[in-house]
């Protein structure tokens, strides 16, 4: 007799685990199902807008969710908000001043960015048009501050010989090279040797470095009479050297294409749409170079010294996502 409760017992388990199991695929399937819902009324509310431009941001963001391998992973990445309104569209462009293409206008009226959650797209942030605007709102306070000059050349030069301390010999025999390098209050840019070969073609080599970034915020202070300096250098490797505090603009930046984009460190006219979470962004730009096109999608930033077009539209950059997946050069 005990030997059968003994096996009625593990047969009520068995039958116990078998049902937990199917009442757990049920729930997974049915929140597919669910979530493939929500993506299908999104975009079948869009009447005759660019459903093209919808479809390939949602196709972008479920490649992205595929390639996350454990369910923790998926569960953290964020959730598109709700549609933006075209009043808050309008406040944008009064912000700036400028029409917004309509491909961008499309997405936003599709999703207004994503809540808190990690990065939608291929881990970037898809920005809020309240973002957006805060964003924006600090470019126009660097444009706006004047320059300001060195209170000690002494001390710039003692730093410019500490980061040329780390150039090779190859590197100090090019008289074409410039070390260019970037420093704020909390943080440090580069630093890359810029350098152009027979052609012209300019290149840039990261400078592999072990910087003492405790020394460099040390001798800035003593360098700009400016609570919040971010300074922006080049310097060729004799010494030579010039330098402003990102008050200026105006910073030896490069294009690719060439002229495509205006040579500017942050420019109240490019409208981020995703960022890294690290102030780097890709947006469209609607005040581009002689040879860009306006609402081009370009990458810019905190650390894009050497900025890309991307594509010539949104709509194009995310019907390139959505086939090759997520890309920034």
């Amino acid at each position: 007799m005990l030997l059968l409760w003994v096996l009625v017992g593990k047969a009520f388990v068995v039958i116990c685990c078998q049902v937990y199991n199917c009442l757990m695929l049920m729930d997974f399937f049915g929140k597919l199902k669910k979530q493939k819902t929500v993506i299908d009324i999104r975009v079948e509310n869009q009447g005759d807008k660019n459903l093209a431009i919808i479809k390939n941001f949602s196709s972008s963001i479920e490649n992205y969710k595929s390639t996350l391998t454990d369910e923790p992973s998926v569960e953290m990445v964020g959730e598109l908000n709700s549609p933006a309104s075209s009043i808050k569209l309008r406040q944008l462009e009064s912000f700036v001043g400028e029409s917004l293409p309509k491909d961008f206008k499309d997405l936003y009226m599709y999703a207004n960015g994503q809540d808190d959650g990690c990065g939608i797209f291929f881990g970037n942030e898809f920005l809020s048009l309240e973002a957006i605007m805060s964003q924006l709102e600090l470019s126009k306070q660097f444009s706006n501050k004047p320059a300001q000059k060195i209170l000690s050349k002494r001390t710039m030069q003692e730093l410019v010989n500490y980061m040329l301390s780390f150039v090779d010999d190859e590197q100090k025999n090019n008289d074409d090279a410039r070390l260019r390098f970037a420093a704020s209050k909390n943080s440090i840019g580069g630093a890359v040797i810029v350098s152009k070969d027979a052609k012209g073609i300019i290149t840039e080599k990261p400078l592999l470095t072990s910087i003492d970034h405790n020394y460099v915020f040390g001798l800035l202070p003593k360098i700009f009479d400016t609570e919040n300096p971010l300074m922006e250098l080049l310097a060729d490797m004799q010494g030579n050297y010039s330098a402003s505090v990102c008050e200026t603009t105006e910073i030896p930046t490069t294009s690719v294409p060439d002229s495509a984009i205006k040579q500017l460190y942050y420019h109240n006219k490019w409208v981020p749409i995703f960022g890294d979470y690290c102030g780097n962004y890709i947006g469209i730009d609607l005040d581009p170079d002689i040879n860009g096109v306006r609402g081009q999608v370009i990458k810019y930033g905190r650390d894009e010294q050497q900025m890309h077009v991307l594509a010539n539209s949104l709509a194009e950059y995310l019907k390139i996502t959505k086939q090759k997946g997520y890309f920034d050069r």
